[in-house]
């Protein structure tokens, strides 16, 4: 082999190699780069949705739960009125019957 072609040989050889890394970059830079940003938006897009949802089921949960809450308590308490209201008037009963007694004595 001649200089000549020595030369060549190491010239299209460099170029080959060359040109690998150019189309490399520019692969990397137009069409990995590009759909990795794309594959990563769409995933946040899909939590933010996924978010919303469980939220939105927490939020209708929590609710239920507070008026069955206040059921309860309202219900409690007219109880307790009703309970109270009847000894109150058994024990104001009572108070009139003594004062009564004492008058008498």
């Amino acid at each position: 082999m001649n200089s000549d072609t020595s030369l060549m040989v190491n010239l299209v050889g460099n170029l080959g190699a060359l040109g690998f890394i150019f189309w490399l970059v520019w692969r990397t830079f137009n069409h990995t780069i590009p759909r990795l940003a794309e594959s990563f938006e769409k995933g946040i897009s899909e939590q933010r949705q996924d978010h919303r949802a469980e939220l939105d089921r927490a939020r209708a949960e929590y609710l239920q739960a507070l008026a069955t809450q206040r059921k309860e308590f309202t219900d409690q308490l007219e109880r307790e009125r009703a309970f109270h209201s009847e000894h109150g008037a058994a024990l104001s009963a009572a108070i009139k019957e003594l004062a009564l007694e004492l008058r008498h004595e």
